[in-house]
């Protein structure tokens, strides 16, 4: 939902950690890299450790 949101109404990284109150603005990259390379399914796989 953070990254859909994000690209929908075209918030920085930083504007989606404000509005969603996410720790990281790293984590919000990871997850639209994800999210473009593996669509939103691939947020939903467990990963543990780094993913960069």
């Amino acid at each position: 939902m953070v990254v859909e949101t994000m690209r929908k109404e075209k918030l920085s990284y930083c504007e989606a950690v404000r509005q969603f109150e996410v720790s990281d603005h790293k984590s919000v990259a990871v997850w639209e890299r994800i999210y473009l390379t593996e669509d939103p399914e691939g947020l939903a796989v467990e990963r543990r450790g780094r993913t960069d």
